[in-house]
């Protein structure tokens, strides 16, 4: 684990990792009934200005999915420079992120979709986020693909181009309006994957959007969000953090810096202290 100070006497633990270009400056932990495995879990500020931003959307995704399955984990956050140099791209060849690595089987995995899939096929195995039957199955793949449209939060900003894809947004969201009239989930008559793969996405919509309230003129969308947020693995992935990502409190890179700072001050004091006795 590098760069990071575990929570102590709390394992299994959910640990951030302290750096002044990423979005994690938070501590929690997460009891696990009977698993006891660790997926480093991978997350980047992908800004290379000094404008704060939060972690990824697809990290959002996987955390989500791994407390539905109550997996502890430990994030390892990385500056957007370092992802293309080791020891990051000793897991992922690719320079990207999220990627995990589990200490159980040894397997080193990158891509959201795939992290989910195979999360879902070692741990789902009461079928809680999934079905038996190949048809319903075959369709979640498909239905927990959005991350293209987010592709324009860039810092050029190119009035057409963020209008043709606000536009494609809409759209998409005017889909799965239809989609869910009458329906709570968009596969079967349950919560799959295929629907929390789309909460880290709906919940940045009106940064993408412009506009406070984006879900107002789509009913059915905006009550299947609000069924999402109310899942336990949602809040607690979301614990201590802003919608953006970032945790709470933080505004600015000069106050994120200063806490940093603090933080690291007081733990040099005690490992002095420490070093006394």
């Amino acid at each position: 684990m590098a760069d990071g100070v575990p929570i102590a006497g709390s394992p299994p633990q959910v640990a951030g990792f302290i750096d002044p270009d990423c979005g994690l400056d938070y501590w929690k932990s997460l009891e696990s009934k009977s698993l006891e495995s660790e997926y480093p879990i991978t997350a980047i500020n992908r800004r290379k200005n000094r404008d704060i931003s939060g972690l990824t959307k697809s990290y959002g995704k996987v955390a989500t999915i791994l407390h539905e399955f109550e997996v502890p984990y430990v994030i390892n956050s990385f500056k957007f420079d370092d992802v293309k140099r080791p020891p990051f791209i000793n897991v992922n060849p690719n320079g990207r992120v999220p990627a995990i690595e589990d200490p159980n089987t040894n397997l080193t995995l990158w891509e959201s979709g795939a992290i989910v899939h195979y999360l879902d096929e070692v741990h789902d195995k009461e079928k809680k986020l999934t079905y038996e039957s190949a048809r319903e199955t075959s369709a979640e793949p498909v239905a927990s693909f959005p991350s293209q449209w987010f592709n324009i939060l860039r810092h050029e900003k190119i009035p057409s181009v963020i209008e043709r894809y606000q536009n494609q947004v809409r759209r998409v969201l005017e889909v799965l309006n239809g989609v869910l009239e009458g329906k709570q989930w968009l596969v079967g008559d349950k919560c799959t994957y295929a629907d929390l793969c789309f909460m880290p996405w709906n919940n940045r919509l009106n940064l993408l959007l412009e506009t406070p309230d984006p879900l107002a003129p789509y009913p059915n969308v905006q009550a299947w969000q609000h069924r999402m947020e109310a899942r336990d693995s949602w809040k607690k992935a979301m614990e201590g953090l802003q919608a953006n990502g970032m945790p709470l409190g933080i505004d600015n890179v000069q106050k994120y810096e200063e806490v940093i700072a603090r933080k690291r001050a007081a733990e040099e004091a005690a490992k002095m202290e420490a070093a006394k006795t």
